[in-house]
């Protein structure tokens, strides 16, 4: 997915990741948290089908046994409409989820070895591991959500998102999320993403052009 305002990578400038709470999906499960951060991206009309970087208990156990010789994620993929309820996405990533339960991530040499390989790196993660908090984030990631089964939270690299991006995103990942949870046979492309205080401040204080004459 694309996130909007932020910048490339750039060597001169290492990532640097800062962690922050998402109260509107702790304490969700596994299933329901990951569909609601792709239900987002599909809210905002990111090119389909979506693919996301999913990384499990087995992912994050070879990210720190054999690092640098396997992929720390694998490619979670929904191809699904705008129009699919809440309730049947939550049902469509719980199919996806269990066909990587047993795979583990490509060679991390696999593009040097075929350069025709169709591997892209992922600008979104999910990670869902038991010890997540220990998992060093994926390389060229931009956001990673973190799902626990108390807290959840969402680790972003602050080299590449401006502060005021990145608290405009809070705002609205923690609006859609919460209309998500509300109602499962509400459609996606219903669901609201900018919350009252930037709705209002888009359709009147931007255009309050009032000004006062001598």
């Amino acid at each position: 997915p694309t996130i909007y305002g932020s910048s490339l990578r750039s060597k001169a400038a290492p990532s640097d990741y800062r962690s922050f709470p998402l109260p509107a999906l702790s304490g969700q499960t596994e299933q329901s948290a990951i569909a609601a951060v792709a239900g987002y991206f599909i809210r905002l009309g990111e090119a389909l089908p979506l693919r996301v970087g999913y990384v499990n208990d087995r992912c994050a156990a070879d990210a720190l046994a054999l690092a640098g010789y396997v992929a720390p994620a694998l490619p979670l993929v929904l191809d699904v409409a705008a129009d699919i309820t809440c309730e049947a996405l939550v049902n469509a990533v719980g199919k996806e989820i269990a066909l990587l339960v047993e795979r583990r991530g490509h060679a991390a040499d696999l593009i040097l070895r075929s350069p025709n390989a169709a591997i892209e790196p992922f600008s979104v993660v999910v990670n869902s591991a038991i010890e997540a908090v220990g998992v060093p984030p994926v390389t060229n990631s931009l956001l990673t959500f973190v799902i626990g089964n108390l807290s959840s939270s969402l680790q972003v690299d602050t080299a590449r998102v401006p502060v005021r991006i990145c608290d405009l995103l809070l705002d609205r990942l923690d609006t859609f999320f919460r209309d998500f949870f509300a109602d499962g046979s509400r459609r996606i492309s219903d669901l609201r993403v900018m919350s009252e205080a930037e709705l209002n401040a888009a359709l009147y204080q931007s255009n309050d052009t009032t000004v006062a004459f001598d």
